[in-house]
């Protein structure tokens, strides 16, 4: 047993260094690569087989038995770094907290709903605040120029510590909308003045922003309206006839959803 441990910890002590000297990114793949080949490999058995008139039979088998008892490890050692090791050594990408950048407009969710949303106003030269909860997605957002802030984009502290005061838009984008709604009370009965949009992921969503009087845009509304013209247009309707329809069909569900 001593024997296989020195095995495998000195293999594991020359080969992390390696890793890293060789381009591995981080900690975490550095230690995955060394644990994977810190075992002896079979080749020991052909090598001890050979050297057999040159040692004695109890040196062979006990160094036979070291390089088996260090294949065992490998295992073990591979479930001791996907519970214990791995979540440690995951490097989160460094994320500026959230500050306050006098911005008229906050998105606060910066999911695929945000992000569309943020394009169009940045092509407008209209600056947003930015706030995910996802480090690794605000950090993809800022190698691409543009200002995201990690947070809880529910919390309305985190909120007015974006410059909620001062701004006079919110678009509420956050993908649990439980926490989407909860927000949204909170910041109509803090600040009844400021504009509100929020992201509505059903119709029963709608109804309960439409009764707190914020406008709610139904994510997937407006594209299921762009499949139904494009499959009207592909039966051999004409597109001013296609895009008729979908208007009227848009103006009769929303006049529907007042009326309910």
């Amino acid at each position: 047993l001593g024997i296989a441990m020195g095995i495998v910890l000195l293999k594991i002590a020359v080969l992390f260094p390696i890793a890293n000297l060789f381009g591995y990114c981080g900690r975490a793949d550095a230690t995955l690569f060394a644990i994977a080949l810190s075992q002896a490999g079979e080749f020991a058995f052909v090598l001890f087989g050979a050297a057999g008139p040159l040692l004695p039979p109890a040196t062979l088998s006990l160094l036979n038995a070291a390089v088996a008892v260090s294949m065992l490890t490998t295992p073990l050692l591979f479930i001791l770094y996907e519970k214990a090791l791995a979540p440690r050594l995951a490097e989160q990408p460094a994320v500026p907290a959230v500050v306050d950048q006098a911005n008229p407009v906050i998105i606060a969710g910066f999911g695929r709903f945000g992000q569309v949303v943020s394009r169009v106003l940045n092509g407008l030269r209209i600056s947003a605040t930015l706030i995910d909860h996802d480090p690794n997605q605000v950090d993809l957002v800022r190698r691409f120029g543009n200002p995201a802030y990690y947070g809880d984009a529910s919390r309305l502290d985190v909120l007015e510590r974006a410059g909620l005061a001062r701004a006079r838009l919110l678009i509420v984008a956050i993908d649990d909308y439980e926490a989407a709604l909860r927000t949204v009370r909170q910041v109509r009965r803090r600040y009844p003045e400021l504009a509100l949009i929020a992201r509505a992921h059903s119709r029963s969503d709608a109804y309960e922003y439409m009764d707190l009087g914020v406008p709610a845009v139904r994510e997937a509304f407006g594209s299921a309206l762009d499949a139904a013209e494009l499959a009207m247009r592909a039966l051999g309707h004409g597109p001013v006839a296609a895009r008729r329809v979908v208007t009227q069909f848009r103006r009769h569900d929303e006049e529907l959803m007042e009326l309910m």
